[in-house]
């Protein structure tokens, strides 16, 4: 595998115009000789939610209640399986800050009533972009749930039901495909959130790295056993969700939403064919704690705008290049770990929430 290097032009250096979350989507066009070495399925579905009087889920400001749609919102899910009776794995990329127990605890009720134990938790992955331009209200932890002013069913009902369509989508359409991977490093994607906490880390620690943030990308392409075409593409890229300042009021997936939004779209204008399969494009978030998604001005402050958001998102989706080498057939394996909350060197309770606001500052 050859690894790719991307760094953005000269005048997107100059602007601050972060590229990168799908330069490494590779191969578009038809691809000769696949076998099939997996069962595999993508679906999505629909989870924008209440677009009116919803506090946002983030940035845990009050007075950012949702008032009108920049992007809908969408679950897009893949399914890989050995065989019709072997082991599967089941995962699922939101356009939402995160996940939730709650969220995770009523969608395997949910299949287990409609497949029996063919999918659990040890083999059904559920992760959000962190956007935070969604509806909030869905957590179960009080600490969320404080500026949404409670629990907000509606909310939980959308993103629940959207989860598992995608995922009967996903289950529907297994059909013999094959697994490309590419790893690769992007630069001039993204920026330290906090440099001078950065620095804290032992030095032994940072001259690890050659960078303050990850710029390592992981992509997984699907190609279909039969058309040689692809079916699904998802990415995990280290880019936080704040594109959009905690001034938007529009429900939008952010720069990751908007990515695969206008990437899937770019993709059926290419295959106009009836008899062309549609295109399941997923970023999904990858180490992006610390890594900042933004422009700024000439005065260093932060520019968080729909055009800045969309800009980065259609420069995300122009420069498709690189390689990928296809996964062989192997043993399909997947592992659930629970965390115990009783560990000895435990911190305060209070840290969750004094990181939390901490950590909405962008």
């Amino acid at each position: 595998m050859k690894p790719m290097e991307v760094v953005g032009s000269s005048k997107m250096a100059e602007n601050h115009v972060i590229v990168a979350l799908g330069l490494l989507v590779c191969g578009w066009s038809w691809v000769e000789g696949t076998h099939g070495e997996y069962l595999i399925g993508v679906g999505s579905y629909d989870m924008t939610g209440p677009a009116a009087d919803v506090n946002m889920m983030g940035y845990a400001n009050l007075e950012q209640n949702t008032a009108g749609i920049h992007f809908r919102l969408r679950a897009r899910t893949f399914i890989v399986g050995e065989s019709p009776d072997g082991p599967r794995f089941v995962f699922v990329n939101l356009d939402a800050c995160m996940a939730s127990q709650l969220l995770t605890i009523k969608l395997l009720q949910r299949l287990n009533s409609r497949f029996g134990n063919l999918y659990s938790e040890e083999n059904v992955a559920i992760s959000g972009t962190h956007t935070h331009g969604g509806p909030g209200g869905y957590m179960q932890y009080l600490v969320y749930s404080v500026t949404s002013l409670g629990f907000v069913k509606q909310s939980f009902d959308v993103i629940a039901d959207a989860i598992e369509q995608s995922i009967i989508q996903a289950h529907n359409n297994l059909k013999p495909a094959s697994i490309y991977l590419n790893i690769g490093e992007v630069k001039d994607a993204g920026i330290n959130r906090s440099p001078s906490a950065y620095l804290q880390n032992p030095a032994n620690e940072r001259a690890r790295y050659p960078f303050n943030v990850d710029t390592e990308m992981t992509l997984l392409r699907f190609v279909d056993g039969e058309s040689g075409e692809s079916v699904g593409a998802f990415t995990w890229f280290a880019t936080h969700g704040t594109s959009m300042s905690n001034k938007n009021k529009l429900i939008t997936g952010d720069n990751k939403g908007v990515a695969a939004r206008l990437f899937e779209d770019w993709f059926a204008s290419q295959n106009t064919s009836s008899t062309t399969n549609s295109l399941v494009q997923a970023y999904s978030r990858g180490t992006s704690s610390a890594s900042a998604h933004i422009q700024v001005d000439d005065h260093c402050k932060r520019k968080h705008t729909q055009a800045n958001t969309n800009t980065q998102a259609r420069n995300d989706c122009r420069a498709m290049a690189g390689y990928a080498l296809v996964v062989a057939s192997t043993t399909l394996q997947s592992h659930c770990q629970w965390v115990s909350p009783y560990h000895t060197h435990e911190v305060s309770p209070l840290s969750l929430t004094l990181g939390h606001t901490g950590s909405t500052q962008d």
